[in-house]
Parts: C-alpha cells; structure tokens; sequence
C-alpha cells in the first residue's frame, strides 16, 4: 500500500518495520528462546505441570520486557529525529510504530505458546495459523487486484461479465487496506495477530493439550 502513497510513505514504513523488528520482535524472541529447551526438558522428564509453569514465566518475562519496548515505540519519532532522520519521515515512522504498539500483547503470547506446543510435538495450529496469515495477506493486498479479477471470472463468475459475491468481499477487502493509507499494514499486522492468538488459543482448549501441563496460574512461576 505505501508504494502507492509516495516515497515518504515507503521509506517510513521500511524504517518502521527494521526500528520494530531489531528493538522489539527480535529482542522478545531472543528471550524466549529459553522456552525451547526448558519446556522440552520439562515434557522430555514428564514433569507435565513443571511445563505449564514454564510457560506461565516465559510470559511474565515477555511482558515485562514488551514494557519499556512499548515505550521506545512510543517515543520513536523523537528518537530518529536525533538520529537525524528526515522530519516527514520520522514523523510517518512514529505514526506507523505506535499504531504497532497494541501487537505486543499477542505476539508475546503467540512466541511463548508456540514453543510450548512445539515442545509437545503439536504443530498443526502453528502451521494452520501461518498459512491462514498468508492468504489475509494477499487478499488485502492491493497489488493482486487483476489477479480477483481472473479468479472470479474464471472460477466463480465465469458465466457473466458481473462481479460475484466472493469477488466484492475480495475487492472490498483490499479498497479497506487502500484507504486506511500508511495504517493499512499496521492495522492489518494487528488483526492478524490477534486472529492469530485466538486460533491458537482456541484450538488448544478444543483439543484440551492444555490438561495435562496448565492447572491455572501458580505462584512457582516466579
């Protein structure tokens, strides 16, 4: 979307996503890391609960670690107005990052739950939901406008030169990401990982892998 707004538009969005991703993703994956080896040590031993307590402190930890991030984001823009950063672009960056703020909840959750499961050899909802991110992402995307048409045309729509049901939800999905501008790919990042959260969450207590490693918070987990 950004590469149809304007130059400035692009290269605070680019910005945005390396500021975000080296003071923020990469630091919170960093620390949880740990969960990899500590919940497959704990599942490996068969000390089930021991690895719902770890799941409880990678958590803590994570959050308390997407604090002062949040607080770098919010102050970004003043941040590469140091760095001495071009003053429309900085200002475009700062926008974009603290519209990224609200991510921080789910992806801490999404990261911790993910090795959690992955240390129980339970994979399906982690590629289930990563593949469920990849087709949100090129439906919303503007660029794959001709490419609705096609589609419709010759797979659903193929009698008739009108578009179908299914290709106004496609084309007025990717006019939303349009119009919400530079905020289209923040606010589509935030979407998505909140779906994200509540597939995984949602499978797990559908198919109870939780019983046996969660009984409810405990206090061992500090």
């Amino acid at each position: 979307v950004q590469s149809y707004l304007g130059e400035n538009e692009l290269g605070a969005a680019s910005l945005a996503i390396v500021f975000c991703n080296v003071t923020g993703y990469s630091v919170i994956q960093g620390i949880l890391t740990a969960l990899d080896t500590l919940c497959s040590q704990a599942f490996g031993s068969k000390n089930y609960l021991l690895l719902g307590v770890v799941l409880q402190r990678g958590l803590f930890i994570g959050y308390l670690i997407a604090v002062p991030i949040g607080v770098l984001w919010l102050f970004s823009e003043q941040l590469l107005l140091l760095a001495r950063q071009d003053p429309t672009v900085a200002a475009l960056t700062g926008m974009y990052t603290r519209w990224l703020i609200p991510c921080l909840v789910p992806y801490v959750a999404v990261d911790a739950i993910r090795r959690y499961l992955i240390a129980q050899s339970i994979t399906t909802p982690v590629v289930v939901s990563a593949l469920c991110g990849m087709v949100r992402k090129q439906v919303v995307s503007p660029e794959n406008r001709a490419f609705y048409s096609v589609i419709d045309r010759q797979f659903v729509n193929f009698s008739t030169d009108k578009r179908s049901a299914f290709g106004h939800v496609l084309f007025v999905a990717s006019d939303l990401a349009t119009l919400l501008g530079s905020l289209g790919r923040p606010t589509g990042a935030n979407l998505r990982l909140y779906y994200n959260i509540m597939q995984i969450i949602g499978y797990v207590y559908y198919t109870k892998a939780h019983v046996r490693t969660w009984k409810g918070w405990s206090k061992d987990m500090f």
